[in-house]
């Protein structure tokens, strides 16, 4: 059978995260021909998603893991606002983030004009997205990915998951659903971390 498999990356060519769309193009493009003809797999290089991520089999994004240095924060409040998700409080002289609400976007890192807050750069995966008939968003199994080889550990565990437990014409999220997402979970996990 003939099939067109491709990966695409959408990033605004001045955006930071432009390097690292196509860094994450060239660790995955191995990946291709494992894929199951009508898998989705989308890679973005940015958590402000344009090719949305979350609604492929694989999606992954990339991200910062980002941490605040009291020592060169003034407390001016600028990275606040900056971020969208809300993650960000200013209390008791210090800035508190909310871990369950960053999206690891680096807004905070960006705004702040003193450099209080540091982003190292990941990848952020969602599994089980899909559009269509059935719209679902892909779910995070892991935290932000900091290595090359967390992310293909990752990656080959769940094409492994789908080959192990999918049946012939299946959809990714399906075939977790069936198979149970804490089971899924627990095997993503053993396949990264050990």
């Amino acid at each position: 059978p003939l099939f067109v498999r491709q990966i695409r990356c959408v990033s605004h060519l001045l955006s930071p995260f432009f390097l690292l769309c196509f860094s994450i193009i060239s660790l995955l493009s191995r990946l291709v021909n494992s894929l199951r003809m009508g898998s989705k797999f989308g890679v973005t290089g940015c958590m402000n998603n344009c090719l949305k991520a979350e609604e492929n089999d694989l999606g992954v994004k990339g991200g910062y893991a980002i941490a605040w240095d009291r020592e060169a924060c003034t407390l001016c409040g600028v990275c606040v606002p900056a971020c969208r998700e809300g993650a960000l409080a200013q209390a008791d002289g210090a800035i508190l983030l909310d871990s369950a609400k960053c999206n690891h976007c680096g807004r905070c890192v960006k705004s702040c004009p003193f450099g209080a807050w540091r982003g190292e750069p990941g990848y952020a995966l969602r599994f089980g997205g899909t559009f269509g008939n059935l719209i679902a968003k892909g779910e995070a199994s892991l935290p932000l990915l900091r290595t090359k080889e967390e992310l293909f550990k990752a990656a080959d565990a769940a094409l492994d998951f789908f080959d192990a437990y999918g049946a012939p014409g299946e959809r990714f999220r399906v075939c977790i659903e069936r198979a149970g997402w804490d089971f899924f979970n627990a095997y993503i996990r053993e396949a990264v971390y050990g």
